[in-house]
């Protein structure tokens, strides 16, 4: 049986990005999708039901090879909290511990707790619990700091925050290097190894009310972000990494639009995470 309940949680699809270790989870209400059983095919997990029934569904799908969905599958469990609305609204799919086999990780944006709860998820079992944001929009997975493992991510634009949670071999969750307000539900960014060490850096642009806008570099080793562009206003920024000076090293591109204007600015990286912008700017 656990064989069997272990081909259902494979990896999530990856979203293709200039620079690889980008993958897709959940979003509210979607699909967790992925090859649950080990054809190569791409199957999917719904998560229900939210309200007011304290029982937690999770229906799998698999997908043939005719592209049609073969009828589904249920399991269920018990939620752990005493009031609704009770059941996780979206989730990853993602080896806790790197032992090998594929959990959930699930949590929900009208969670009744102020910790932003996210649930491990066993053969279909809450099993156990760790801290994550309050009401979350998003929570995703990218392997940070090179070791092997997916780790976690997620963003909320009512608490308003985006933070990270690393994995590790104890099963623990832990906080990674993004933490920081941002009132975007799930604020434009990418990822890129900038200091060639093996991780997942991850270029971002927010907005915080009351403090303003900005470009920063959050790296997968924990080192002190890299600001790119700190600003009293509040421009909504769009990021994206490429090789702009052709020397094999990933650099971060910004475009800004003001009115009618869109503004792009790039930043070259000297392969340490260490950045300048080019003096040109496109009108």
């Amino acid at each position: 049986m656990r064989s069997r309940l272990v081909a259902l949680f494979g990896l999530l699809l990856a979203v293709p990005l200039v620079w690889p270790g980008h993958a897709l989870a959940g979003n509210r209400g979607q699909p967790i999708h992925g090859d649950f059983n080990g054809d190569s095919l791409a199957d999917r997990v719904v998560l229900g039901p939210v309200g007011n029934n304290p029982i937690c569904t999770f229906t799998v799908e698999y997908r043939g090879s005719d592209g049609t969905y073969e009828p589904p599958l249920s399991y269920s469990c018990r939620s752990p909290y005493t009031r609704a609305p009770y059941c996780p609204d979206m989730g990853v799919a993602i080896d806790i511990g790197g032992k090998g086999e594929i959990d959930l990780v699930l949590t929900g944006f009208d969670f009744p707790d102020t910790k932003g709860s996210m649930f491990l998820v066993r053969d279909f079992a809450l099993l156990r619990q760790y801290d994550g944001i309050a009401f979350p929009s998003t929570i995703r997975t990218v392997d940070f700091n090179g070791d092997g493992l997916q780790d976690i991510w997620a963003s909320s634009d009512q608490s308003p925050r985006i933070a990270s949670f690393l994995n590790s071999r104890d099963e623990v969750l832990r906080p990674g290097p993004v933490n920081a307000c941002s009132y975007v539900p799930v604020p434009s960014h990418a990822f890129a190894d900038f200091k060639g060490i093996g991780n997942n850096d991850m270029v971002l642009s927010r907005l915080c009310v009351r403090k303003g806008s900005f470009v920063e570099v959050y790296f997968g080793d924990g080192s002190p972000p890299a600001v790119l562009i700190s600003s009293s206003d509040y421009v909504g920024r769009e990021v994206y990494v490429g090789d702009f000076n052709h020397d094999g090293v990933p650099d971060v591109g910004v475009i800004e639009r003001r009115g009618s204007s869109l503004i792009v600015r790039l930043f070259t990286n000297d392969g340490n995470g260490v950045f300048t912008e080019l003096p040109a700017a496109v009108d």
